[in-house]
């Protein structure tokens, strides 16, 4: 089965909640995320694995590949 992949955008301290439950969701994947704060977006990004990083969510919606974003 192929996984949705998942961004989200707003790296508040909701963030960490969907993130933490999307790694427990079987068929799901966080593959990006963005935020303007350049030192949270890079913090969150080490600690969930997330090498997809963007600081403009205009860029981000415009990957093709991002099937839903949070």
């Amino acid at each position: 089965m192929e996984k949705i992949k998942l961004a989200i955008v707003g790296i508040g301290a909701i963030a960490f909640v969907h993130a933490r439950g999307l790694e427990r969701v079987d068929g799901a994947e966080l593959v990006a995320i963005c935020d303007t704060d350049v030192p949270k977006l890079n913090y969150t990004g080490g600690l969930f694995g997330i090498d997809r990083r963007y600081e403009d969510y205009k860029e981000l919606l415009a990957q093709p590949d991002i099937d839903a974003v949070i």
